[in-house]
């Protein structure tokens, strides 16, 4: 306490005995306030204030919250008035300005500006997107509307804050809210409610370590645990306020907590504890400027010294209780008294002034009951205009329902034809679309169709005049034979036999084509090692580029172990048929080369050759059915137009691709690619 009041007086660093006061702070007031050492906190604000060395608002601001908390509601709206709000630093120092005007207006009974400001923060809140602040905000509100009697919206904006103020470290905030739900649980009678909502107080107040809070709200739970009749929880909560309250000199709630404890002991069967607790109260109570709270503690004091029959005690406390009553305009505590005096009349056998005393706490009483109804009916009054204006407007409203709800009507009809019209515009477009579409599928499909007739017939019209050249050659050579026309015979037969095998050739190519076209050919997959099989083909293309006077040059640069799946029948039969017209259609001297390579999901198949080479137009087209680049050699070479066709179907049955380009050697060079691990296999 020492070390606050030398911040007090020595504002600047003044050498005492060799020892430096340090520089007080806004730190310093908070200490005080927590310590609710208020008058202390508000001297040394105003000492910070003179000094210009700290922020002016933030300086007011603080000032404000101080008179606030000494219940001068008044005082705290100049004080935060003199704030400029609009050139404020941040909008969380604006947000705090007008949320403690709200709360000054409040408590000044200024209900409709407090509200004003009250939205306002709560805007500010929202537009920070600070959930501890948007809770207190909807707290705040939820206080305005208890002040209004509004119970229920009331409640409803204290729950929407608990939720924003869950994960909050503002402990005097949460605690605030739980305080709140407390005091309205209290108001519709739900005693274990309170309880547990004032108990969610404490703890919270306790965190914040602000002693007044602790107090105040400690006064509260322990007050409902006695309504709850838990006497020995409540006995312990008032002393442990008590022992709060003590040290902070605040004589009002002390008398409230002494006045709660006596009624405690007296329930507890303790009369001297009670006589002992009313007494504290009673002093605590003098040293307060309430007349009514000094009445109370007389009262509850008297009480106990007729339970206990001390008359002399009486004869002292009842005339000091009359004299302050006098000032007071209260028929029910002056009811009280002359009931008081009766029961004291009754202790001294006075019987005749008990008798009157009794008549005159009944005259009282009757006139007190008097003034209840006639406000009790002015309220009812006020009531029932309230409820005949509600019902009015509620008629305006419904009046102004009605139209709003036929004018709604009138455009929901309007806008169910719209759409009526919409509707049927789409399923009309949407029909002539499918239309339009039903329409171009079926020419396509007939144009297709008849694309297909017609390469069926050119393909039989190529077969068939594939066919007729050897058959003619045969029939030629069958008649030569028989009319005894050939000298060599031996020859005859063997031309015969050669065209029969070119006519059996051309047949197969034909059969097994038309198997690739109609995806019915049957493929056996197997594993294979690629170099196993990479061997046998340069063995086989060896030998064929030998036979034909062409050099033969492999190019293999693969993984020892590669195995990859396929159908080795067809891939023997692709690089075959490559390999042959490599071979038929290189002029000699010339080459044909094998190229292999490998990587992680495919196989590279490269077989080209050397002169000569076909044109760009020509290229384009040697994988249609019985296309030659030169007939005539074709046919004399024994060829039937089908190979390359057949390498396409085979390739893409074993998921492969294949294609044409130009050689570097000036001849055809055709590339494989092949996955290693086929995904349908």
């Amino acid at each position: 306490m020492k070390h606050y009041l030398a911040q007090v007086f020595f504002f600047f660093n003044i050498t005492f005995t060799g020892i430096v006061l340090a520089q007080p702070s806004f730190n310093d007031v908070d200490v005080l306030i927590n310590q609710g050492q208020l008058t202390q906190a508000h001297t040394l604000l105003k000492t910070l204030e003179r000094s210009g060395k700290f922020d002016e608002n933030k300086t007011k601001l603080k000032l404000a919250k101080v008179l606030r908390k000494q219940n001068r509601y008044d005082d705290a709206i100049m004080q935060l008035n003199t704030i400029s709000l609009i050139n404020l630093p941040s909008k969380a120092l604006l947000y705090d300005v007008t949320k403690e005007l709200g709360i000054n207006y409040r408590r000044s009974h200024q209900l409709k500006i407090a509200k004003k400001h009250y939205l306002k923060a709560l805007k500010i809140a929202k537009s920070l997107n600070n959930k501890s602040l948007i809770g207190q905000s909807y707290n705040n509100l939820g206080s305005l509307y208890d002040a209004k009697n509004n119970v229920a919206l009331s409640m409803k904006y204290h729950l929407k804050a608990q939720k924003f103020l869950e994960t909050s470290k503002d402990w005097e905030m949460k605690a605030s809210n739980f305080y709140n739900l407390g005091d309205l649980s209290v108001r519709i009678h739900n005693f274990e409610q309170a309880e547990h909502f004032f108990n969610e107080a404490l703890i919270n107040d306790k965190k914040s370590e602000e002693v007044k809070n602790i107090a105040d709200t400690g006064i509260r739970l322990a007050e409902i645990k006695l309504k709850n009749n838990k006497y020995n929880e409540a006995l312990d909560q008032f002393i442990e306020v008590i022992s709060i309250l003590k040290p902070l000199e605040a004589n009002a709630n002390l008398a409230r907590a002494y006045n709660s404890l006596h009624r405690i002991y007296l329930k507890l069967d303790n009369p001297h504890m009670a006589l002992s607790s009313v007494q504290q109260s009673l002093n605590h109570a003098l040293k307060t400027q309430s007349p009514i709270r000094k009445a109370n503690a007389y009262l509850h004091l008297i009480e106990l010294h007729i339970q206990l029959k001390n008359t002399d005690l009486l004869e002292l406390y009842l005339p000091k209780a009359q004299e302050i009553l006098k000032g007071i305009n209260d028929k029910k505590l002056d009811a009280q008294l002359q009931y008081a005096k009766a029961q004291y009349r009754m202790l001294k056998n006075q019987h005749e002034e008990a008798y009157h005393a009794l008549l005159s706490a009944f005259a009282i009483h009757k006139l007190a009951d008097q003034e209840i109804t006639q406000g009790a009916t002015e309220q009812y009054k006020r009531q029932v205009n309230a409820l005949v204006q509600y019902q009015k407007l509620a008629q305006t409203e419904k009046k102004s329902a009605v139209m709003k709800v036929e004018l709604e009507k009138q455009i929901l009809q309007k806008r169910t034809w719209l759409l009526a019209c919409i509707i049927i515009l789409l399923f009309s477009v949407v029909t002539v679309y499918l239309y339009v579409i039903k329409h171009r599928n079926a020419q396509y499909k007939a144009s297709l169709y008849q694309a297909n007739l017609k390469q069926k017939d050119q393909m039989l019209a190529d077969i068939s005049h594939e066919l007729r050249t050897p058959l003619s050659v045969l029939q030629l050579h069958i008649e030569a034979l028989e009319h005894n026309l050939l000298d060599d015979k031996v020859l005859a037969y063997t031309k015969i036999y050669n065209k029969m095998s070119q006519l059996n050739n051309l047949i197969s190519d034909v059969y097994q084509l038309s198997q690739v076209q109609n995806q019915s050919i049957h493929l056996i997959w197997q594993e294979c090692h690629l170099s196993t099989l990479t061997s046998h083909y340069i063995a086989d293309m060896k030998t064929l580029a030998e036979q034909s006077n062409l050099r033969f040059i492999a190019d293999i640069d693969i993984p020892e172990a590669t195995i990859f799946t396929t159908d080795k029948q067809k891939l023997d039969q692709i690089i075959t048929n490559l390999a042959k017209n490599a071979c038929l259609y290189t002029d000699s001297p010339g080459h044909i080369r094998l190229k292999v390579r490998v990587n992680t999901k495919h196989i590279f198949i490269q077989i080209d050759d050397s002169t000569p080479g076909v044109s760009e137009a020509e290229l384009n087209k040697l994988f249609e059915r019985l296309y030659r680049i030169d007939k005539s050699r074709s046919r004399a070479l024994g060829g039937s137009g089908l190979g390359l066709s057949i390498c396409e179907g085979l390739t893409h049955a074993l998921q492969g691709d294949i294609k044409l380009h130009h050689g570097k050697s000036g001849g055809l060079c055709v590339r494989l690619t092949l996955p290693i691990i086929p995904t349908k296999a």
